[in-house]
Parts: structure tokens; C-alpha cells; sequence
């Protein structure tokens, strides 16, 4: 380097401290992910294991409108019931072990202006709750997993895909409508509206709030304010995505907008893409909605049965002087009750 004349911007070495050790990071709180409203969390204490599904015919079972077969007439025999049993089935959860892992070098952690290994740990945690929601959403959103009549084809149903949705066909209305009817007959009206969630991204989110149908709903329904109100009233001080309300027709809306990377690092132009589909809506169980008599834990369509959650560790490698970053979970995901869950596919018009 050949030798300079003094100016402001030769005579000092930059660093954090004229910034105030500003540090500029896109960085959700891990508390904040979506998924953590649309799936339960269960703790468990082996890798694998067994819960009980139960079918609930039986508990509805009404053949005759005058209750003729549950008659016990005087002097005879009280009816036994030996065939009226409920029918069962044991299934397993196995769970996968995760890590999420870097490893930062002895001489670039003592010179960095930062504290570069929380960064990481912190990079890594998010990184491990995007996972969490993709391996959430595989589940939520694969239709072989649940009865083919809870797999609703919308634009085959009801004629006009969401972003087509007018005054006229009221298609996201009969949609959900439909969805929320197909869960209160398979439960035997176990489960209720109340209890449900309508699971979206942001891109279908979007086209809901800029469709004809529901701009009607906000000028001409009674309950359009009140529904508007109503989205002011939790944790958050704003609306949710593209000024959808907290509830649309008794449900409420979880926007889910977590991204992910989908190319190699260095990649020249990374591709980052949704992880929720944006041709697809669910309608699920919210957490903790759903409870079963005899059971001591509650509930919701998709499950983690967790055997480690977010463990951090960062261990000093003497012999190759580094710090090792890693976050592990330790879970298996499941969609445990797919009679309390409809898929609707096919609801915007494939580009």
C-alpha cells in the first residue's frame, strides 16, 4: 500500500463503535413461527412409542328414530350389548434426531467485534424452526394421510377457484363451509368451529383479501366490523396478513409466511421460496382444542411428539480450536387425528 496524506478517513480504523455495534439481521424470535399455533407439542420420554385412536361411531349410534333397540320391557332380560364395543387401534410414533450445526475457528471468534457464536446459535435455532414447519406442513398438506372424502378438489366442487370468488358463487364461503361440516359429522359434532383453524400462506391469504367475495363481506356483512375489531384483540397490535381479519366465517386464520433457502450456500442467485403451498388451505384443529375422556393430554390434527426441543450447544474443540455450534431436536411428526382436518386443493388456478 503506498504511503497517503492524512484525511478523516485514513487516520482511524474502522469498526463496530462507530455504529454503536450496530448489527443488522432478519431475525424472527423463535416464539413468533406460525406452526408453533397449528401444532401441539407433546414431550416424551423414549424415542418411540404407542397412542390409542378410537373411532367414534358408537358413540352415535342411533338405528331406529324410536329408540326401539334400546327398549327394556318389564320381566325381561336388560339388553346386554355384547356387540356394541368400540373398535381401536395402537399406532407408533418413532422419533428423528436433528442437529442444526456450525463451527466457528478460535481466531476468528477472538476477533470478532461480536458475539459471533450466540449469532449462530441463534441463525441455527431459526433454521431449526423453519425445519419444524417444513416437516409440519408435509404432513398437514399431504392428502393421502387423511379419508379421501376430507380431501376437498374446490374448483371441481364449486365451480371457481378462491381468487374467482364473488358475491355470485361464494366459493371461499362454501368452501369452508364444506370443510367445517365433513369434521362436525366425522366427530359426531365433537369438534366445532371454535376448535378449528383455517391454515394458509400469504400468497392465498393475498388473493382472499383482494377477491371480489371478500370486499363484499367487509362493505355488506352486519358482522364485518366486529370481525375487524375483533383482529386487535391478542398479542399483536396489527392485523393479520393483507388485512385479514383474526376470524373469516367463524374460523380463525393462521397466515403462515415462513420462507426457506432451497439452493446450496454460494449459490449465485439463491432461491427462496414459501413453505406452505400456495394452491392449498387446511382446516384444522387449533391447539389444545381437542380433549379425550380417560386421556390426561389434549390434542390438535398434527402432532410432535417431542423427545428433545431445542437443545443448544456449543462446545470448544481443543484439538482443532474451535467452538461447535449445534441446536438438536429430537421429534417425530404426525398427523394424529386426520378426521379432525380437511385439505382443500386445487383453489387457485395453476400459471
Amino acid at each position: 500500500m503506498p504511503p497517503v496524506y492524512p484525511s478523516p478517513t485514513n487516520v482511524v480504523v474502522p469498526n463496530l463503535e462507530a455504529t454503536n455495534r450496530l448489527v443488522v439481521d432478519f431475525a424472527r424470535n423463535i416464539n413468533e413461527f406460525p406452526v408453533l399455533r397449528y401444532t401441539q407439542i407433546v414431550p416424551v420420554k423414549s424415542v418411540t412409542g404407542l397412542f390409542l385412536r378410537m373411532t367414534v361411531e358408537e358413540a352415535g349410534r342411533i338405528l331406529n328414530s324410536d329408540l326401539s333397540e334400546f327398549v327394556w320391557p318389564d320381566g325381561q332380560d336388560a339388553p346386554i350389548g355384547l356387540d356394541n364395543t368400540e373398535s381401536f387401534q395402537f399406532d407408533t410414533f418413532r422419533s428423528e434426531r436433528y442437529a442444526f450445526t456450525a463451527a466457528i475457528g478460535e481466531r476468528t471468534q477472538e476477533a470478532a467485534q461480536w458475539d459471533i457464536v450466540g449469532q449462530h446459535a441463534s441463525i441455527k435455532a431459526r433454521q431449526a424452526m423453519t425445519a419444524r414447519t417444513q416437516m409440519a406442513v408435509a404432513k398437514i398438506f399431504n392428502a393421502n394421510l387423511y379419508p379421501s372424502s376430507h380431501v376437498i378438489d374446490v374448483q371441481s366442487t364449486f365451480g371457481a377457484y378462491w381468487s374467482e370468488a364473488a358475491t355470485s358463487n361464494l366459493v371461499i364461503r362454501k368452501s369452508l363451509n364444506a370443510a367445517v361440516q365433513k369434521i362436525v359429522d366425522d366427530t359426531l359434532g365433537a369438534v366445532r368451529p371454535k376448535d378449528l383453524v383455517l391454515l394458509i400462506s400469504d400468497s392465498v391469504a393475498r388473493v382472499i383479501a383482494e377477491s371480489e367475495e371478500f370486499a363484499d363481506y367487509l362493505k355488506g356483512s352486519p358482522d364485518a366490523l366486529g370481525a375487524l375489531r375483533y383482529q386487535f384483540r391478542d398479542d399483536s397490535t396489527l392485523p393479520n396478513a393483507f388485512g385479514l381479519p383474526k376470524r373469516l366465517y367463524g374460523l380463525e386464520v393462521v397466515v403462515d409466511d415462513t420462507r426457506k433457502v432451497t439452493t446450496k450456500k454460494k449459490a449465485s442467485s439463491p432461491t427462496i421460496a414459501p413453505v406452505l403451498p400456495s394452491d392449498m388451505a387446511a382446516v384444522i384443529s387449533r391447539v389444545g382444542a381437542l380433549e379425550a375422556p380417560y386421556s390426561p393430554v389434549a390434542f390438535s390434527t398434527c402432532m410432535f411428539f417431542m423427545k428433545e426441543e431445542m437443545k443448544v450447544e456449543n462446545v470448544y474443540d481443543q484439538i482443532n480450536k474451535r467452538t461447535l455450534i449445534r441446536v438438536i431436536e429430537d421429534y417425530d411428526c404426525q398427523l394424529v387425528a386426520p378426521a379432525t382436518g380437511v385439505l382443500l386443493t386445487n383453489i387457485i388456478r395453476s400459471t
